[in-house]
């Protein structure tokens, strides 16, 4: 490095030290550190570190010049301190160091995630470099107008005014300020950092795949949409086994994931899973609660499918459509009676389609139009 008088002294004495840790990283024993990213060795108690250059691999640092690194956007000294740091503690970490650590934990995008492997008790633990890695890599993969409440763990973590919020709520405040927010006690700040933990884990791995989109969804909404469609397709109705397996059975369970026991009990009460399906009036009386709070949970399920699997309510809309507009028969009138409790309960929205489909139709069917199938 050619060292004019007019550098800074500062610059000079951290461009001596980047030198000499530079010859001594390029020495074949080092041969093993070098793929792995900067962010390798970075720390939750760190500050000032050189986002921009944390992505990169030892290999590509140690052969940029001093001069080139530090012309880097928003790579100042402070920050150019902090990768001096990092340079020497990979210096001092040893090969058989980096292989247990490779095989301790899973191999994960950008390799440094403590709050990860440590599972959510991590999450206390997460820096302001981690936070700031997820958010950026849900920038950067087109994410952040996801609603929160379709990726969340459960919404019963969430409440109701951030289901429909975006990560883009969050992409742009630093973690000290997601803390003060007003109504953001400790259980929810955790609740929003292992959502953007989960999607960086799986989003990340795609950050060096520029012909890759990431589309996120749960994986029984994706499993539900390819059945759907099979039926679709198909000249048979679905029989009550493959209803309740296919249809009724995944979304069930995400209400168990979501809803509270009273919901659920209403779900499973509706769906005639532990005797004949019931009226609201027969609901209201088995539970003893009034029929006013029999409509409020019965809006909440819908609500909860609603957010998790938006495109549910047109694709069973169009399911119903193919029974009716192809004449196809109902198995028997078991399957009829599961098919309506289904719709009714889950996709409501679709509830005035179905009735005007049926009043037209069923009428001239094997199976006349039951109580159920009215709206609430």
């Amino acid at each position: 490095m050619s060292v004019s008088k007019k550098i800074p002294v500062g610059e000079y004495k951290l461009g001596s030290q980047y030198v000499e840790l530079r010859e001594k990283l390029q020495s074949p024993e080092y041969a093993y550190h070098w793929e792995k990213r900067m962010a390798f060795w970075a720390t939750p108690t760190d500050r000032r570190l050189p986002i921009a250059l944390l992505g990169r691999t030892l290999r590509e640092i140690l052969e940029t010049p001093f001069e080139d690194l530090l012309r880097y956007p928003s790579i100042g000294e402070k920050k150019f301190a902090a990768l001096i740091s990092l340079l020497d503690r990979a210096s001092n970490t040893s090969k058989e160091e980096l292989v247990s650590a490779d095989q301790a934990r899973p191999s994960v995008a950008w390799e440094k995630n403590p709050a990860s492997t440590e599972g959510d008790a991590g999450l206390q633990q997460v820096s302001e470099f981690q936070w700031n890695t997820w958010q950026r890599v849900v920038l950067d993969q087109g994410l952040a107008d996801e609603k929160i409440g379709r990726l969340c763990t459960s919404l019963e973590e969430m409440p109701r005014v951030l289901w429909h919020k975006t990560l883009r709520t969050y992409c742009h405040v630093s973690l000290e300020e997601l803390r003060k927010m007003k109504t953001h006690g400790e259980k929810r700040v955790q609740a929003i950092l292992r959502l953007f933990r989960d999607i960086f884990e799986v989003a990340a791995k795609f950050q060096n795949s520029p012909h890759l989109k990431i589309r996120m969804s749960l994986r029984w909404t994706d499993d539900l949409e390819l059945w759907v469609n099979e039926v679709l397709a198909d000249r048979d109705f679905p029989s009550r086994d493959d209803l309740f397996e296919h249809l009724i059975s995944p979304l069930l369970a995400q209400l168990k994931t979501d809803a509270s026991e009273s919901v659920i009990r209403l779900a499973e009460t509706r769906l005639g899973l532990h005797g004949p399906i019931t009226s609201v009036r027969q609901v209201a009386k088995e539970m003893h609660i009034a029929r006013a709070r029999v409509y409020q949970l019965l809006n909440e399920i819908s609500d909860i499918v609603f957010v998790r699997w938006p495109e549910g309510n047109t694709l069973v809309h169009k399911l119903w459509d193919k029974f009716i507009r192809e004449m196809i028969d109902f198995p028997s009138q078991e399957e009829y009676e599961q098919w309506i409790a289904a719709t009714e309960l889950f996709f409501p929205a679709g509830k005035k389609a179905f009735e005007s489909f049926e009043e037209e139709t069923l009428p001239t069917r094997h199976h006349p139009p039951l109580e159920i199938a009215k709206p609430r």
